[in-house]
């Protein structure tokens, strides 16, 4: 056995020792299993001291030493029953080719850790679509909110409008009494040449009057609309107030998930071993 190799072997639990996961390592000369160091659940049964190289061919271990170059190959469970990540390392002594070490380091805890990545990243994405989907409709309904609330602002103004011509309504109905009062005194002194036009004269009064009254519940009506808009109106603000602030919120999760997925994907990576 060569020197290199035989420091090597002499070292393997140190070797081992170094590794973070369970870990089980073989040394190779030039054509058999020199030295085999089992981890603490990853154990290879079929390997025994003096296997034939040529008995391991497809493996990292044949792969390195016929090739002369670090060889390194990751395989599910299906095939050892155990996850793993399997190096072949080529060992050189004086520039010459003696051997190789080969280490085959259990993946489980890595495979989960992938696999927890892999889940946050799939989660994030959905939150971030959710997100952009609420955002969207929030944006939308504090669009409309606006749109009713202009609407409403015109139809208070509107209604504003109709109180005015209601006034105006209102004071020429007062000038018609008074004129339809004072045609009746009128009528009174001309005695019987003017009792025809006393009845005109008590139709106009009581035209004006009805005109008043109709005026005056129109008026009233029209206060009770205006109160009930301006309550609607303040309920529309509000809500418009609270969409606004609501977008603002969803902008700042949009900008965590961002932030969560770039970790994701940093985690993701890295457990690529």
């Amino acid at each position: 056995m060569s020197r290199r190799l035989q420091d090597l072997q002499d070292n393997l639990a140190y070797i081992q020792a170094s590794y973070p996961d369970d870990t089980c390592l073989a040394l190779f000369d030039l054509h058999q299993l020199i030295a085999y160091l089992p981890g603490k659940a990853f154990k290879l049964k079929a390997l025994e001291i003096g296997t034939p190289l040529e008995k391991l061919k497809h493996t990292v271990s044949y792969m390195a030493i016929t090739s002369e170059k670090v060889v390194r190959e990751e395989k599910g469970a299906e095939s050892l029953g155990i996850p793993y990540i399997g190096i072949a390392v080529p060992v050189y002594e004086d520039q010459k080719l003696v051997g190789a070490l080969t280490s085959l380091s259990s993946t489980e805890r890595v495979d989960l850790f992938r696999f927890g990545a892999e889940k946050l990243g799939t989660l994030v994405q959905e939150m971030s679509s959710s997100s952009k989907e609420i955002k969207g409709a929030t944006h939308h309904a504090a669009e409309r909110f606006q749109a009713v609330a202009a609407k409403s602002q015109e139809f208070a103004k509107s209604m504003n409008e109709i109180r005015s011509i209601l006034a105006f309504i209102k004071t020429i109905s007062t000038q018609t009494n008074l004129l339809g009062l004072n045609a009746s005194i009128e009528a009174a002194r001309a005695a019987e040449h003017g009792r025809g036009f006393v009845v005109v004269a008590n139709e106009i009064r009581k035209l004006a009057e009805h005109s008043k009254k109709s005026v005056d519940e129109i008026e009233g009506q029209l206060l009770q609309m205006q109160e009930r808009i301006k309550t609607l109106n303040e309920g529309i603000q509000e809500l418009s107030m609270q969409s606004r602030e609501n977008l603002a919120l969803l902008e700042e999760f949009t900008t965590a998930f961002h932030q969560v997925s770039e970790i994701a994907a940093t985690l993701k990576k890295h457990s690529v071993t």
